[in-house]
């Protein structure tokens, strides 16, 4: 098979699917939050924003099993905005985003008021 069409029927495949959201969300929750730990706002989930572009450079190598890297840029970028309609309809992104965040704010108070 080739990869443009393992790409293509990807989206129709929900536990595949499943598995590149928790991919996204691992990445946001690992690397992008330090990223963004104070400085973001709602109008950067907004397509063509900072967080969307930094959304198709740095997920695009770690979805569908790197399949997305040897595709055709037309079904790359179908799914790739699939996912990100998604991300966003479920709001995901962002309360991955907030839950971190809040953590860590948490953690800063707890060391400020322990000092």
């Amino acid at each position: 098979m080739m990869v443009g069409s393992r790409v293509s029927t990807r989206a129709t495949d929900e536990a595949k699917v499943r598995e590149d959201i928790n991919r996204v969300r691992r990445y946001v929750k690992e690397e992008l939050f330090y990223d963004t730990i104070f400085i973001w706002d709602n109008e950067q989930l907004d397509e063509g924003s900072h967080l969307h572009s930094d959304f198709l450079a740095s997920c695009k190598p770690i979805l569908a099993n790197g399949d997305l890297m040897l595709a055709p840029e037309k079904e790359t970028e179908t799914y790739m905005k699939f996912l990100w309609t998604r991300l966003m309809r479920d709001k995901s992104y962002r309360r991955w985003l907030t839950e971190k965040r809040s953590n860590a704010y948490q953690c800063v108070q707890d060391r400020f008021m322990s000092k």
